[in-house]
């Protein structure tokens, strides 16, 4: 039962399509930057041109 429960949470974490994804990790490196942790948003902003570069098949 938890493991479904998590699986579930994670599902939701985590967007399916790749341009959903590096929607959420733009997002995320927003906040990060207006609250001036800029290595956290650095580091989302990298998730998000990975996404890009995944989805486009390189």
């Amino acid at each position: 039962m938890l493991k479904h429960a998590n699986r579930k949470a994670v599902s939701k974490a985590r967007p399916e399509t790749p341009q959903m994804r590096r929607t959420e990790y733009l997002k995320a490196a927003m906040d990060c930057l207006k609250k001036g942790q800029k290595t956290a948003a650095e580091a989302f902003f990298s998730c998000a041109v990975f996404e890009n570069v995944k989805a486009r098949g390189f």
